[in-house]
């Protein structure tokens, strides 16, 4: 049984059992964007406002950034278009609407801003990494890898863009070259979780599993709160026959997010798959009482049948 779980922004899914939970690593380092320097700045061929137009600009442009802190997105798009409409060459401003738009969903807008900003601007990191989530929200992993290498080119020690390069090098099946970008990350800043955890479903997608168990241990030290990091570690105990371990780790991802159905029904299969039959029955079933979302369904008819088999009294 296999399943993609999906979320904000989609995220690393290279393993043969399991996809992670998508929205926790990539989102991070996204809103870490709201604070990542501008390199270099071009506004050729845009006429100058005036200083008066550039003041009131300025203003509303921290308007805008303080609503958007502030949770306030509408309030946050108007503030932007007023900076715009006082400087039409503020890339900063389309970069930062596109982001909003982004967090709305309003992924046309967004792209149609990050655009704007890289056109004023081609070298602006903030908007080359913004448009590269956004390219992995919408499935497009090679023009993502695109924005990446361009950061990189840029700033060859982004550690930002090394770990979402990893990521899509995760996505795209390619478990080596994510653990170089992970690594390089990680030598840049030891303790960015995101990295680790990423680097550790991509380790257990080159089936190298004690390193895979060390760095979502690591990521666990860090983000103890942190429900994927138990679910995440406990596949690979699974896949390296610690079914005690998992069965742990299982227990935890559930404690900490009730509403996890893969949670439930990896741990059935782990009690089944360590002969506690009954004990196995009975976590088959509290799976079964649960409402599942149309992704999940087709699990129903595979767990039902398990449930007769266990009844039957054969495994």
């Amino acid at each position: 049984m296999c399943v993609q779980r999906g979320g904000t922004v989609l995220l690393v899914s290279c393993r043969a059992k399991s996809a992670g939970r998508c929205a926790f690593p990539l989102l991070v380092a996204l809103l870490i964007l709201i604070f990542a320097p501008r390199v270099m700045a071009g506004t050729a061929g845009v006429t100058t406002p005036t200083p008066e137009s550039l003041s009131r600009g300025a203003a509303s442009f921290n308007q805008g950034m303080l609503h958007k802190e502030r949770g306030e997105f509408d309030a946050a798009i108007d503030a932007f278009s007023r900076a715009l409409a006082a400087d039409p060459a503020n890339a900063d401003a389309y970069n930062e609407r596109g982001f909003v738009y982004f967090l709305k969903g309003e992924f046309a807008l967004a792209e149609a801003d990050y655009g704007r900003a890289l056109a004023l601007d081609p070298n602006l990191v903030p908007a080359l990494l913004n448009h590269g989530a956004l390219m992995l929200q919408l499935r497009r992993p090679d023009a993502a890898l695109a924005d990446y290498d361009r950061v990189i080119a840029i700033v060859p020690n982004s550690f930002l863009a090394l770990t979402n390069r990893g990521i899509v090098h995760s996505l795209r099946g390619e478990s080596e070259a994510a653990i170089a970008d992970l690594t390089h990350a990680l030598e840049i800043n030891p303790e960015y979780a995101v990295a680790l955890y990423s680097r550790g479903i991509a380790f257990r997608g080159a089936g190298r599993l004690s390193e895979a168990i060390s760095d979502l241990s690591r990521f666990i030290g860090l983000r103890p709160d942190r429900p994927e990091g138990y679910y995440e570690r406990a596949h690979a105990y699974m896949d390296a026959g610690q079914l005690t371990a998992a069965l742990s780790d299982f227990d935890r991802d559930i404690l900490l997010d009730p509403e996890h159905d893969e949670g439930y029904v990896y741990r059935a299969l782990t009690l089944d798959r360590m002969g506690r039959k009954e004990e196995a029955l009975r976590a088959y079933e509290v799976f079964l009482r649960r409402v599942l979302p149309p992704s999940l369904e087709h699990w129903r008819q595979e767990v039902e049948e398990r449930v007769r088999a266990l009844k039957g009294g054969w495994r």
